[in-house]
C-alpha cells in the first residue's frame, strides 16, 4: 500500500518502496509519509539469495536499521 520501485545495482535489485498510506499496519504500525523501507536481493549461490531491507523511518525510529535473512 505504497509505490514500489525498482532497479539494478550491479548485480543486486534494489526495491525503495515510499508513499505508504494510512493503512499500512503489517510491519510498521503508525506507517506515514516519512517511511521509506529499501529491499536488496542478491544472488549468492546456486540456491540462494541474501535479502536485506532497511527501514528507515524518523518519525517512529531515531536511526534506520537493517534486517538480513538468508533465502
Amino acid at each position: 500500500m505504497g509505490d514500489s520501485r525498482g532497479h539494478w545495482d550491479g548485480k543486486a535489485l534494489v526495491v525503495e518502496n515510499t508513499d505508504y498510506n494510512d493503512k499500512v499496519t503489517f510491519r510498521f504500525p503508525a506507517a506515514n509519509s516519512s517511511l521509506r523501507v529499501t529491499e536488496r536481493f542478491t544472488r549468492t549461490g546456486k540456491d540462494s539469495i541474501d535479502y536485506r531491507f532497511t527501514v528507515d523511518n524518523p518519525a517512529m525510529y531515531t536511526k534506520s536499521w537493517t534486517a538480513v535473512l538468508p533465502l
